[in-house]
């Protein structure tokens, strides 16, 4: 977990992008060394799931998936790692899957290149109905819970909600289901019993949520 102080008060600067830095600096160390390399990023200092949430996370994380970093401890936090939020873990899921698309890279085999179909379908044909791009689209592209990527007409008809709005909606849709036994009970009371401030397994949505 690299620190590092913010200048003018001494606070610590969970989200201050010089914590991307140290971290692309150890990845690089991890490698040189043939070790695998991880750790807490992702961090914000904001306060609720803002803006500012949105573009330290952003930057922090994309730093270290370019470093080569092999695991990222990330979903939810604020305020310097003294607050959770829902919503937020959903947005962290949704960039957690844009930076796995940006590891894979851009695939050159003879499969991913069809070069066969772009002779087949030819100038002025038509690529969006042919097997290939049906067949590939899912994997090639991210489709996005969150983010919404619709003409502004669409998105007014739909209530104009912001990311925030629509991430609440997801956690309501998340939290209404099942939560499924992850332990067996046994194992469960030995855990709790170990660690007697753990809240109950149930989660619930908080007040105003």
């Amino acid at each position: 977990l690299p620190t590092i102080a913010d200048l003018r008060t001494g606070a610590y600067a969970s989200g201050g992008i010089e914590c991307g830095l140290l971290h692309m600096a150890f990845a690089q160390i991890a490698r040189f060394y043939s070790v695998p390399y991880g750790g807490y990023i992702g961090l914000s200092n904001a306060k609720i799931n803002d803006a500012q949430s949105g573009y330290e996370t952003g930057m922090s994380t994309l730093a270290g998936v370019l470093a080569g970093m092999d695991m990222l401890n990330m979903g939810g936090l604020l305020d310097a790692l003294k607050a959770f939020d829902f919503a937020k873990a959903v947005i962290d899921d949704e960039i957690a899957l844009m930076l796995k698309r940006i590891l894979r890279g851009v695939e050159f085999s003879e499969e991913d290149l069809a070069l066969d179909v772009i002779a087949e379908v030819g100038p002025g044909g038509m690529f969006m109905v042919h097997d290939h791009t049906v067949s590939h689209m899912r994997t090639i592209a991210v489709t996005p819970k969150i983010a919404d990527r619709n003409p502004r007409e669409v998105w007014e008809a739909k209530e104009g909600l912001d990311s925030q709005a629509r991430a609440v909606g997801r956690v309501r849709q998340i939290l209404a289901k099942d939560n499924p036994v992850v332990f067996p009970e046994d194992v469960e009371q030995r855990i709790r019993a170990r660690f007697p401030g753990l809240v109950a397994g149930d989660a619930l949505l908080p007040a105003g949520l």
